[in-house]
Parts: C-alpha cells; sequence; structure tokens
C-alpha cells in the first residue's frame, strides 16, 4: 500500500499544478514564516490568486510542522478551516 501511495502521489501533484483557477471558491493559503524562502512564498503567493476569494496568512513564528504540530500554530490551521467551511455555509467572502 506504501508503494500505491507514492504511485498515487506523483499522479495528484501533476493533478494538482495543472489546476489554474478555482473561481470564487473559498481558499486559504497558509504559509511558515520559519523556512519560507523566497521561491515558496512566491509560489504560495500564486496560489492565492487562484481564487477571487482568497486570503494569504503567514504564520511569522511557525515552521510548516507547526502549523500542525504546535498547539498556538494549529490553532491558526483549524481557524482557516473554519473560516472555509463558514464561507462555503454562509456563501459570503472569506474575512480578510
Amino acid at each position: 500500500s506504501t508503494i500505491d501511495e507514492y504511485v498515487q502521489g506523483n499522479a495528484s501533484t501533476q493533478e494538482a499544478a495543472a489546476v489554474t483557477d478555482f473561481a470564487d471558491k473559498p481558499l486559504v493559503v497558509l504559509t511558515a514564516g520559519v523556512g519560507s524562502d523566497a521561491t515558496h512564498t512566491a509560489a504560495q503567493n500564486h496560489l492565492a490568486t487562484l481564487s477571487t476569494n482568497s486570503t494569504h496568512r503567514v504564520v511569522d513564528d511557525a515552521t510548516h510542522e507547526g502549523l500542525i504540530a504546535d498547539q498556538t500554530h494549529a490553532a491558526v490551521t483549524t481557524q482557516a478551516i473554519l473560516d472555509v467551511v463558514a464561507s462555503v455555509r454562509s456563501a459570503a467572502p472569506l474575512d480578510q
């Protein structure tokens, strides 16, 4: 199953890379401030432009792992998910 996961992961990555527009679907892009170089930050900025209903939130003192493993930073991640769900349910734009 691990091999299958990696094989499918490659296909999923290619499929995701082909997405060029999310229209007005709510999208929150989270970026860890620690360990994100200029190239990664630019890619994250571009990702946020794929939806007209998006926000890009940089968590300055978080690492990538910290966005899910650190209680304080995981709360930011959880709030981003809740914000997207609320936007979908209410058909209202995301709060910036």
